[in-house]
């Protein structure tokens, strides 16, 4: 079940959990050994993590992120564009991971499906059969009580009627490259820079 420490992790029962489109791995994911779209072979430096900074990635003009979070809460009190625009503000200035604000993170990057690898000619082959690629998850403080409530690490004591998500709740899916997530599991994760290559 998910751990509630410093930071979370899900590997296991991402299943259970639905938040939107931040849990996509409520869908079935590709087997390796069948062609699909989204299978991709790992590059052939597969301890490489092109993501790594060489100093933490953490949010450095408060104000802004304070200024910026009561707006992307509210995306409904904007046209879209401008919506989009403070979003990626946010998001730019790192204001998600705001530790001290409460906001709370995957205990370490994880594959997004399974990863196989297999010896061909003597060289390791890996594929991705993941929906996209390596992530972490980034959970705002008022999402992590909607988990402890209504997902709690004992399932028996879960409610029969979970309540809804609070609306202006954020979940943050970090995208790194390349796969397999291994490559970017480092002691600390806020060194990692998600890709900004699309």
């Amino acid at each position: 079940m998910p751990d509630f420490g410093e930071r979370i992790n899900w590997w296991a029962h991402t299943a259970r959990i639905d938040v939107g489109s931040a849990h996509e791995a409520t869908q079935r994911p590709a087997r390796a050994d069948r062609a699909h779209p989204r299978l991709c072979v790992a590059s052939a430096d597969a301890s490489r993590c092109d993501d790594e900074q060489p100093t933490p990635q953490l949010p450095t003009d408060l104000a802004l992120c304070v200024k910026l979070e009561s707006i992307v809460r509210k995306p409904s009190a904007l046209p879209a564009d401008q919506y989009q625009i403070a979003l990626n503000r946010f998001l730019g200035a790192m204001c998600h991971r705001n530790r001290d604000a409460g906001w709370k993170m995957d205990k370490s990057v994880r594959d997004s499906g399974p990863f196989t690898a297999t010896l061909v000619d003597g060289k390791w082959v890996g594929v991705s059969g993941g929906t996209h690629s390596p992530l972490v998850i980034w959970y705002s403080p008022d999402m992590i009580a909607w988990l402890r409530a209504n997902r709690p690490i004992d399932g028996n004591k879960e409610p029969a009627r979970p309540a809804p998500v609070p609306d202006g709740t954020i979940v943050v899916k970090e995208l790194y490259s390349p796969s397999p997530a291994a490559a970017c599991r480092i002691d600390d994760l806020t060194r990692l820079r998600p890709e900004t290559k699309g």
